[in-house]
């Protein structure tokens, strides 16, 4: 039996890390556009943001990824960006359906990404940027639960 870290799920075909890009754009566009309102909102003049106000966007940002990304993946196996690229999260191992748990841990992954505004590029860059070096261009969000992206 091939390694799952090594080998696609049989009848499964990787989707294009252009593919996932874009999937993934859009989706931080899904959840980063409320936040960047939020945020332009609780401005004070040329203050900016409190450290309060960072604070609370912060856990704002975690909580919208974990619940975005945990629910989308957990009920139907892709978000809305993956679906507009059609493409879809499976079990690295054998292309199943992705549990409650792992689609919860992909999204605990991508919530660290957001957590930290200054560290963001640099934690994408790490996050997503493994895909370029990984065989089967899983992220390590894709690693840690055990996933992979397929076209649908």
């Amino acid at each position: 039996m091939p390694s799952r870290h090594h080998a696609v799920p049989a009848g499964d075909i990787l989707v294009s890390t252009l593919r996932r890009s874009v999937a993934s754009i859009v989706d931080l566009g899904i959840v980063g556009l409320p936040l960047l309102l939020g945020a332009l909102d609780m401005r004070h003049g040329a203050a900016g943001l409190t450290d309060s106000a960072r604070t609370w966007l912060a856990v704002e940002a975690a909580v919208m990824t974990v619940l975005y990304h945990g629910i989308a993946v957990g009920w139907k196996g892709f978000t809305v960006g993956k679906a507009l690229m059609r493409c879809r999260v499976v079990r690295a191992d054998d292309g199943g359906r992705v549990s409650w748990t792992h689609a919860l841990i992909r999204g605990v992954i991508l919530a660290l990404v957001l957590a930290q505004p200054v560290l963001f590029l640099p934690a994408a860059a790490l996050v997503y940027g493994w895909a370029f070096f990984d065989p089967c261009q899983r992220g390590l969000h894709d690693r840690a639960a055990g996933t992979i992206v397929v076209l649908d």
